[in-house]
């Protein structure tokens, strides 16, 4: 299984072909929302996935359980706080400040975090003043955040309704979107728990990556969590129908341990596999100058080009 991906003709798109097979009648792009008839990308694990032909995205088949699948869910690798990462979620927080100090004033800013995992951004945004509240699946988690004084509710954002009464000045979704079957309705509801002018951070997997192109159906990302994996093109215009402006969208990052691991020609990383592989490439990077500035460098070829594995946005509501 080769990984490589067919249009409706049959002919070679981006990444290759598995032959001549598509996606059969066409499916309304759970990215885009445009009904078009799909291609087919097989994976080792997860697919096949039907690839969008408007805007490139990819749907899995999403045979989960996800109540169940999610219910206890925490990851020994998100169990303890991050200080990369929390680094990273000062200057998140600090870019959203500036976005919106035009609409709060002296007011104490707010933030609602969808998918807040173990609760290390919102503790972070508490830390800088911040009024915070999240929303979490699993209840493992939602129990972990709870522990640490944090407003944390368990369930599902647009499901159950939460949060319906409370306007927010950003939300945050990280690494959500991908497990989501139709992201859009719940980003819709997130736009809508936003203040006017209020401003969203996601990120998500990116389908375009370079790494996705030269591993193919091996690329660890493919698998059955990641139902709905996002073109730059597909996030654009998901965030323009659920009325958001966007202020940026782009690509970083590269899992060199991955692409090394997928030339030797064995079998996906497993996602911890995959995890561990990019954590432990982060601290030898952060441990060295030369590493750092070859990073930046990276990146920014990364951001020019929306082959970098992981998609950044940020969109404003109104």
């Amino acid at each position: 299984m080769s990984g490589r991906l067919t249009n409706a003709a049959g002919n070679e798109g981006a990444g290759g072909a598995v032959g001549n097979r598509t996606g059969g009648h066409a499916f309304a792009c759970p990215l885009c929302g445009l009904a078009r008839r799909p291609g087919l990308f097989e994976a080792a694990r997860g697919g096949p996935y039907r690839v969008c032909a408007a805007c490139g995205s990819a749907s899995g088949p999403g045979t989960l359980d996800y109540a169940r699948h999610y219910a206890d869910y925490f990851p020994d690798l998100v169990a303890e706080d991050s200080p990369l990462l929390a680094e990273r979620y000062h200057a998140i927080l600090q870019r959203a400040e500036r976005l919106t100090a035009g609409i709060r004033g002296t007011r104490t800013p707010s933030l609602l975090e969808v998918g807040c995992g173990n609760g290390q951004l919102l503790a972070v945004a508490r830390e800088r003043g911040w009024r915070v509240a999240g929303v979490e699946l699993s209840a493992a988690q939602a129990d972990h955040c709870r522990a640490r004084g944090l407003e944390v509710v368990c369930g599902d954002l647009l499901g159950d309704d939460l949060f319906e009464d409370r306007r927010f000045d950003a939300a945050v979704m990280l690494e959500v979107f991908e497990h989501l079957p139709n992201p859009r309705p719940t980003l819709r509801a997130l736009a809508s728990r936003l203040q006017p002018g209020g401003v969203v951070y996601l990120t998500t997997p990116n389908f375009s990556a370079l790494a996705r192109r030269l591993l193919g159906a091996r690329w660890s990302v493919l698998h059955e969590e990641h139902v709905t994996l996002a073109t730059a093109e597909g996030l654009r215009r998901s965030l323009r129908d659920c009325r958001l402006a966007t202020i940026e969208i782009g690509s970083r990052n590269v899992n060199l341990a991955e692409l090394a691991h997928g030339f030797g020609r064995r079998a996906p990383m497993a996602g911890s596999q995959r995890a561990a592989a990019a954590a432990d490439a982060r601290d030898r990077i952060e441990a060295s100058a030369a590493l750092r500035v070859l990073k930046a460098i990276l990146n920014v070829l990364l951001r020019a080009s929306n082959l970098g594995e992981t998609l950044v946005a940020w969109g404003r509501n109104g």
